[in-house]
């Protein structure tokens, strides 16, 4: 999942300064990003302070609190906050562009909120 996000973001101009996974796999090289490692969010944490946006489950929400600009999409396992979360489609044509749209808006409310 991390790598197709990747792929995406980067395929429309988007940076990806740091990836973190709990899972040691060999398409991690495959990630073009300065920093990425197995882990988990408390390591990340050090990458939070200049990060416009965050994907993560909805563990990251207790820590970004702390950092009220930088936004928050949630994918992955567990999501306690939206409803109807399983439902979303992330694939093909339409899938990725909702969820362009959805980074879009999430960055769009961060960068109004400053």
């Amino acid at each position: 999942m991390v790598v197709g996000i990747c792929a995406l973001l980067q395929s429309v101009g988007g940076t990806i300064d740091a990836v973190v996974s709990t899972t040691f796999s060999e398409v991690l090289h495959t990630i073009e990003a300065p920093t990425v490692f197995v882990g988990d969010l408390e390591d990340a944490r050090q990458f939070f302070d200049k990060a416009d946006m965050v994907i993560s489950n909805f563990h990251a929400e207790r820590i970004l609190h702390s950092y009220p600009n930088t936004a928050l999409v949630l994918r992955g396992f567990p999501n306690y906050e939206e409803l109807g979360n399983p439902l979303k489609n992330d694939q093909l044509y339409e899938g990725s562009t909702y969820f362009l749209f959805e980074i879009a808006n999430h960055l769009r409310k961060v960068k109004y909120a400053e």
